[in-house]
């Protein structure tokens, strides 16, 4: 029969703790005739066995990656640790039966990214062509276009001028043509009342 590392530690409440009389006892079926009491108590033995192994010999080391079960927060700061150079099951997975365990010793290495792809070549990006005459002629157009509107605009205002003179012209004469009118109008009032006067006078001469 293999021989069988029994845990050493002594604190009771580390998971890979075995009860002394517990080990004595499977140490005792390993022996047994009976076939299934003698398998029940290898597979014990071999769990502690490999279990003490990780946790308290250089046989274990601490995991890179822990499992999503040591890293819960109901694992009160657990330490998961995996055996050297075997990818299997952490020791707290293998002493309780934890399938699916996700430990890794060393963390998963990523792949560099591929490199950036190379410029294109220059004769494969021909410089644009400046059409330097058609710029030329665009500008022109664009100049003569802010002349014409810069003379409409001098027309304009020259046509609006020449309304108001006209206008004031107009107003003029007819104020000149109702000066001339109030002279006449003072002239006949002015001979009028001299005749008047005249008469005054030789009415009072016929009367002496």
């Amino acid at each position: 029969m293999a021989s069988f590392r029994q845990p050493t530690t002594t604190n009771t409440t580390d998971f890979w703790w075995c009860d002394p009389s517990s080990w004595a006892a499977w140490l005792s079926e390993a022996g047994s005739s009976d076939k299934k009491r003698r398998n029940a108590a290898l597979l014990k033995l071999r769990k502690y066995h490999k279990t003490g192994l990780i946790m308290e010999t250089n046989a274990g080391v601490l995991a890179a990656v822990p499992c999503s079960v040591c890293a819960r927060p109901g694992a009160l700061g657990r330490a998961c640790w995996v055996e050297t150079g075997v990818d299997e099951a952490c020791a707290y997975c293998r002493q309780n039966n934890k399938s699916a365990c996700t430990a890794l010793e060393h963390a998963p290495q990523m792949p560099p990214p591929p490199p950036p792809p190379p410029p294109p070549p220059l004769s494969a990006a021909p410089m644009p062509t400046v059409d330097v005459e058609g710029l030329a002629v665009a500008s022109a157009l664009a100049a003569r276009e802010v002349v014409e509107r810069g003379l409409a605009a001098s027309e304009a205002r020259a046509a609006g001028l020449e309304v108001r003179v006209a206008e004031l012209e107009r107003r003029l004469q007819r104020e000149v043509s109702n000066g001339d009118k109030v002279r006449e109008a003072f002239g006949v009032f002015k001979e009028e009342t001299r005749r008047r006067l005249a008469a005054l006078d030789g009415g009072k001469g016929g009367k002496q």
